[in-house]
C-alpha cells in the first residue's frame, strides 16, 4: 500500500489527501502499521472488515474490491491512478488470507 502511495505522488508531484475520504463517524484514512491498516476506514466502509481476515475471503475486503473495480459506485482505487499492479493486489489478498499478520515493512 504504502508503494502504491509513493508512486500516486510520484505521478502527480503531491502527497495523496486521504482526508478526503474521513467521515464524522471514522476519522482520516491514515495507516503506519499493519494494526492501523487492519482498523482503517474510508468513505464509511472498513477497508478490511473482520471476517474476511485469515477467512480466504481477502479477495472480498473492501480493500481489494476497491482497488480492483471501485467500491459502492465509487471509481476504481487510487482514483485517477496509477493502479497498483495485479500482482500486489494479489499479495495484499494473500497478507489478508493469512490473517493480516503484522510485517515491519508496513510502517
Amino acid at each position: 500500500m504504502n508503494k502504491s502511495l509513493s508512486d500516486w505522488e510520484g505521478e502527480n508531484g503531491y502527497p495523496p489527501d486521504l482526508s478526503r475520504h474521513s467521515t464524522a463517524e471514522h476519522p482520516a484514512m491514515t495507516w503506519r502499521t499493519a494494526g492501523e491498516l487492519r482498523d482503517a476506514w474510508a468513505k464509511g466502509f472498513r477497508l478490511i472488515q473482520p471476517e474476511v481476515i485469515g477467512a480466504a475471503k481477502g479477495a472480498e475486503a473492501n480493500l481489494i474490491v476497491a482497488l480492483r473495480v471501485g467500491l459502492a459506485g465509487r471509481p476504481r482505487m487510487p482514483y485517477g491512478g496509477p493502479y497498483i499492479a495485479d500482482g500486489e493486489v494479489d499479495e495484499i489478498v494473500a497478507w489478508i488470507d493469512a490473517g493480516c499478520l503484522d510485517d515491519p515493512a508496513i510502517a
